[in-house]
């Protein structure tokens, strides 16, 4: 079967005090989502609830990619913590991963193991995961599943959460970066003429349009298709989430 490449892009863009990341990454989430028919069966792509908790029972490492302040709040029993994942990973300035032997010691000291079964989460449908899911694939994981639903799944489904950190033995990594997984600005003009090349852009409808501005230029990429990655999932709290959010909007406008 001719499989037709699939590129995806997407500005990521700071926001916050220092290089806080807030809104970033979505080329990693959808990227990874196009490549999951790619993925050996063992792997199961996006799972729920009942797998992590098989996935745990089997000794997998399941890995909560949230920041250390989120993980000591409560976290699945059993999942284990290095930080915010992009954070940590990432070079703030250029976006980039950081030097793979930095990679390999927070990872190894963690005892994430990309040779092993990984499952990851962060809270729902947060783009944390999918990069911890690209990231382990871009190291060489082959078995390596996202939690979508993440903590706010688990705790809806009343599983049990723990506040104590759990540690798993330090690990020596030799990481091997698959530069396959992701293309270069210079790969990408070479593939713009080539109709064997669908480009994908996952940022909003307004980025796209160049309503919005968050990178260098507005815009978008000749001949790309807009397909909001946000828009691919629906989060079953949103009535609930809106609904505070409005009580909050009137409680300080009555404080005005």
């Amino acid at each position: 079967m001719n499989r037709r490449s699939i590129l995806s892009i997407s500005a990521m863009t700071e926001a916050g005090e220092g290089t806080t990341m807030r809104r970033c990454l979505a080329v990693f989430a959808l990227f990874t989502v196009l490549l999951l028919p790619l993925v050996p069966a063992r792997a199961a792509a996006i799972v729920d609830g009942a797998f992590v908790a098989d996935a745990l029972k089997r000794g997998a490492i399941v890995w909560d990619v949230r920041d250390a302040a989120a993980y000591q709040r409560g976290h699945i029993a059993g999942a284990v913590n290095v930080g915010d994942a992009l954070r940590v990973l990432r070079n703030p300035t250029t976006e980039d991963f950081i030097e793979t032997e930095r990679i390999e010691a927070i990872l190894g000291d963690g005892g994430v193991d990309p040779a092993r079964e990984i499952v990851v989460y962060s809270t729902r449908g947060h783009v944390g995961a999918y990069f911890a899911h690209f990231a382990i694939r871009h190291f060489g994981g082959q078995n390596v599943s996202v939690y979508h639903d993440g903590i706010d799944g688990w705790a809806d489904d009343k599983r049990p959460l723990e506040i104590s950190e759990t540690r798993l033995a330090p690990v020596t990594l030799k990481l091997a970066p698959n530069s396959a997984l992701a293309v270069s600005t210079a790969e990408m003009l070479t593939r713009l003429q080539d109709k064997n090349v669908q480009i994908l852009d996952v940022r909003t409808r307004d980025e796209f349009a160049g309503l919005d501005v968050r990178a260098i230029r507005g815009g978008h990429v000749p001949g790309a298709v807009n397909i909001p990655y946000e828009e691919n999932w629906v989060d079953p709290g949103t009535p609930g989430k809106l609904a505070r959010r409005e009580g909050e909007q009137s409680r300080l406008v009555a404080q005005v």
